[in-house]
């Protein structure tokens, strides 16, 4: 599991190296709700994906097998909301979790467990 710092800006893009992909993230406001957008290798894999407080960017397991996936993780608080810009960083965080975090395990099963040792 790898926290991705954003700004607290409402649209951004980042180019990441993550083992052995590179992604393209493009990460929008489309009128109060946060989309995103990857790219894996120049290859689009998800295109304006809205963001959900634990969901997976990445909707299938089959996409995420050899890549990975990520999410949005607020607060306790903050769970309930969808996740927006100006609470990148403060409350908020994005994660990339890796195939080996993945491995055997479904996204949510996954997330169970870093939710339980993150106290969120």
């Amino acid at each position: 599991m790898e926290i991705i710092t954003l700004q607290a800006v409402p649209n951004q893009s980042l180019t990441l190296q993550l083992g052995n992909n590179s992604f393209d993230v493009l990460i929008q406001d489309v009128n109060g709700v946060m989309a995103v957008s990857i790219s894996v290798n120049d290859i689009p894999l998800i295109t304006g994906a809205r963001a959900v407080n634990g969901f997976p960017i990445i909707p299938y397991t089959y996409l995420e097998t050899n890549v990975g996936n990520f999410t949005f993780i607020g607060s306790n608080d903050s769970q309930e909301e969808y996740p927006y810009w100006i609470r990148f960083n403060t409350d908020l965080q994005f994660i990339y979790l890796s195939p080996a975090d993945l491995a055997g395990l479904s996204f949510s099963e996954y997330l169970q467990g870093v939710l339980s040792v993150s106290g969120t």
